[in-house]
């Protein structure tokens, strides 16, 4: 009798997977962390990237790649999107942070954006934070299946007042045509990018290129994984 409730361990997996993480998004065990941006020239906070992470029922924190996974695997992708939002608005509200807030979505999870933009809405209204502030970072470490699809929804979001960032730009499926069809506001280098570009001259050949293209267009480029000086004062030469 056993033998016919068997069932594929990628199946087993995706049950499991969908229960723990829908727990966790119905008792709202997660926050959000804040990662400061920098404006070069002024070294003033330009903005913070908003970094969701889980709580277990142990207490225990549970990594953004690990909810991320669950979440994907049990379709709940943009459900995972939505919270994230409403944890970094929440959160924004809580610092009084007035700068830009950026926040992470997956290409997979765009066509439920409008969905997710009218609870973040509601509650950027409850909390009086201005819209002008939300910037959506698409994270580029999924392939853009429907890229024309992806062009009309940030097109959309941008006549609502909403800027849009390429996440880990240069390191996986966005490249120069990405960059010149959907004319981003910000474009995130990753930092396997930038951190060798003061010791290696091709990696630096790379990074200029990329950030002159992108400026070319009128695009803001920000430098991901600067981890000392002379790393900084190379990216900014070249106008990051």
């Amino acid at each position: 009798a056993e033998f016919y409730h068997l069932c594929p361990l990628d199946e087993f997996m995706h049950v499991a997977s969908s229960k723990w993480i829908k727990a966790l998004l119905k008792e709202k065990r997660y926050f959000s962390l804040m990662q400061p941006i920098i404006f070069a020239k002024t070294m003033q906070i330009h903005a913070h990237e908003f970094l969701i992470r889980g709580i277990d029922v142990d207490g225990s924190e549970i990594s953004a790649p690990e909810l991320l996974q669950a979440a994907n695997k049990s379709g709940l992708m943009e459900k995972m999107d939505c919270a994230a939002g409403l944890s970094a608005i929440e959160t924004a509200a809580k610092f009084n942070l007035l700068s830009k807030s950026f926040i992470n979505i997956m290409p997979s999870s765009t066509t439920g954006v409008d969905q997710n933009l009218k609870e973040w809405m509601v509650k950027i209204e409850e909390l009086n934070l201005p819209l002008n502030t939300l910037v959506l970072e698409i994270v580029e470490s999924e392939q853009v299946t429907d890229q024309e699809k992806l062009r009309k929804i940030i097109i959309a979001l941008k006549e609502k007042g909403i800027q849009i960032a390429l996440d880990d730009f240069g390191a996986g499926f966005n490249n120069i045509t990405t960059l010149f069809d959907l004319k981003p506001d910000y474009v995130k280098l990753d930092k396997a990018l930038v951190q060798d570009i003061v010791t290696d001259a091709n990696q630096w050949n790379v990074v200029a290129n990329l950030v002159d293209a992108a400026t070319q267009v009128g695009v803001k480029v920000i430098a991901e994984g600067v981890e000392n000086e002379e790393t900084m004062k190379a990216l900014m030469a070249i106008g990051v």
